[in-house]
């Protein structure tokens, strides 16, 4: 059986696999390095924070965007199809990838409590901006293969890739609007410092 469009799949496992590191993170992880949500995107974080597997909200978005993903996908023009298909896998391929990532190392830390102590606070502006700088090795390689292979799938793979770094930028730029705070629970220029 071959799967012609991934997509909704891809986009009801990164749900899952949020949901996922999460509830693994407490297990240990979360002891060490403490942060304001585990859920980067704003829009997301409280329906995260619950931790509950089914979420009617996502699946809507997903039906809807899967099906957008397919209609796009499946448009005569060929080249533009392709440069589509290579930028949703490339988001959803790297936000997967990156959840599979966190649940190794939040089972590695839950198996071996030891390899780790002492706490670290993080903003969650400084968790935005490492997430954004893990995206720079993937933009340097999807860029040195576009100029190998300069084809529409690896040109919408780059976009993807940029669109999405462009995303935790607009992200940041959302809690500053707001008022929210982007710095650590303890630091004093947020005036939460303890005493």
């Amino acid at each position: 059986m071959r799967l012609n469009h991934p997509e909704s799949l891809l986009v009801l496992t990164d749900y899952w696999l949020t949901v996922a590191g999460a509830r693994l993170r407490d297990s240990g992880y979360a002891t060490h390095f403490k942060m304001p949500s585990y859920e980067l995107n704003p829009v997301w974080q409280k329906t995260i924070a619950r931790k509950r597997w089914l979420n009617w909200k996502h699946l809507a978005l997903t039906a809807i965007v899967g099906t957008g993903c397919v209609l796009l996908c499946e448009i005569p023009n060929q080249r533009i199809s392709d440069l589509f298909f290579g930028f949703v896998l490339a988001v959803l391929g790297l936000v997967n990838g990156r959840h599979m990532s966190n649940l190794a190392l939040f089972a590695y830390v839950r198996r071996r409590p030891q390899t780790l102590s002492g706490t670290v606070t993080m903003s969650h502006e400084l968790v935005l901006w490492l997430s954004l700088f893990q995206l720079a090795p993937v933009m340097l390689t999807l860029m040195l293969l576009w100029i190998i292979v300069p084809t529409p799938q690896v040109v919408g793979a780059v976009a993807g890739v940029a669109a999405l770094s462009l995303v935790h930028l607009l992200w940041m730029r959302w809690y500053r609007r707001r008022g929210l705070p982007l710095t650590a629970p303890d630091d004093p220029r947020d005036g939460t410092a303890a005493e």
